[in-house]
């Protein structure tokens, strides 16, 4: 969820007169809990594969609105611009199941003036399982030209706040990219189990 402090993109109206600071604050890997679909399931009582995409890009139109106020109908209504899937990389390694409850994060991992790549994971509730990774680029199109458009500076700005760290991604190694994901969450769970049992 977005902070509500008077240094936070949320508690200004118009995102695009906001200006941040060094004391800005940005949610840099936002969050949101579904539940998978029976009709999303496919007849071995898994999620589809060509399901994953409609979470995962679903969860990101939400975390965009929910953590850095930024509405994709709203804005591309308003500017006449927007962003357009260039391709997608995933990887599908545990299987999501009927009515299971699952987390969907997303993160910017690198960023151009018109383009931009976000890594998007899926987990089981209880984080112990990591379901799907996927690498989805970016295009900010002028959509009246259908032409690569430059981000506006304020857009700029919020990148340049959420970008995470991706030693992988220069080189694009994406199965690289899987094994360093993998264990940053089985650390992150471990060190949960820890201070439950403490």
């Amino acid at each position: 969820m977005p902070y509500s402090d008077n240094n936070s993109p949320s508690a200004h109206s118009n995102l695009k007169d906001y200006k941040p600071t060094e004391t800005t604050r940005w949610e840099k890997e936002p969050q949101i809990e579904e539940i998978i679909r029976f009709s999303d399931c496919d007849p071995f009582g898994h999620l589809n594969n060509s399901r994953y995409l409609d979470y995962f890009m679903n969860a990101r139109d939400f975390h965009l609105k929910n953590a850095y106020q930024v509405d994709l109908t709203t804005y591309s209504l308003k500017h006449e611009e927007n962003w357009l899937v260039k391709d997608h990389r995933i990887a599908y390694l545990k299987p999501a199941k009927p009515k299971e409850a699952i987390l969907l994060r997303s993160r910017l991992l690198h960023f151009t003036e018109n383009e931009t790549l976000v890594e998007s994971i899926m987990l089981s509730q209880n984080e112990k399982q990591f379901k799907s990774l996927l690498w989805t680029h970016f295009s900010y199109v002028n959509l009246k030209s259908g032409r690569k458009a430059r981000h506006p500076d304020y857009i700029m700005d919020i990148l340049k706040a959420t970008q995470m760290d991706a030693p992988e991604y220069p080189q694009k190694d994406f199965e690289g990219r899987i094994k360093t994901v993998l264990g940053e969450i089985r650390a992150k769970f471990l060190k949960k189990s820890k201070t439950i049992l403490i």
